[in-house]
């Protein structure tokens, strides 16, 4: 029989991924319009939700956005500038949600030019550095927060003098420190 892809299914496959990306993964789509308002291209967006996404320590320091379904009408004579003003959108709204890597798959060398001119680097795949200011509502910062304040924790410890902190590790000792107090809230 046909793929269940080409059937009559895929409008309701398409917008049950919609939906589901966006509650899980900031979805997002920019589009460009011509002087008469039609629209001449988009570009989709999220974050990442791949290997990796929800079970590697990684994904705690770092937030990939991904861009994907970038597409620009093959009439419109400024193509290139349409997808740069489309991949300068998305960055910023990477900026905003507080991406620390950017992310697309280039299929040909056009459009690795195309990203390369927007800011991104070959890698593996092609990716731009974000960078981002210190959020204190941020995972990221609270877990940077958390590990800086447990290693002044141990590092008083050791300070002490006392025979036992010279000689269990640092992360057992860590596990000794106690929850900062609630802020806030009815006393």
């Amino acid at each position: 029989g046909p793929s269940r892809w080409a059937g009559e299914e895929l409008p309701e496959r398409a917008a049950a991924f919609v939906k589901g990306a966006r509650e899980r993964l900031e979805y997002a789509v920019c589009m460009a319009r011509d002087a008469t308002g039609a629209v001449v291209g988009c570009a989709s967006s999220n974050v990442w939700e791949g290997p990796g996404s929800n079970n590697h320590s990684w994904q705690t320091l770092i937030k990939l956005g991904v861009v994907w379904g970038l597409h620009v009408d093959r009439e419109q004579r400024e193509r290139d500038a349409v997808a740069a003003a489309l991949l300068e959108h998305v960055v910023a709204r990477w900026r905003e949600t507080g991406c620390t890597k950017g992310f697309v798959m280039a299929a040909s060398d056009a459009e690795a030019a195309l990203f390369r001119r927007a800011g991104f680097e070959a890698h593996n795949a092609m990716t731009i550095e974000l960078g981002r200011a210190p959020s204190p509502t941020s995972p990221i910062d609270l877990l940077r927060a958390t590990a800086e304040a447990e290693a002044d924790f141990v590092a008083s410890l050791r300070a002490s003098g006392a025979a036992l902190a010279q000689q269990v590790p640092a992360s057992r000792l860590a596990l000794l420190r106690l929850p900062p107090p609630p802020t806030g809230g009815a006393g």
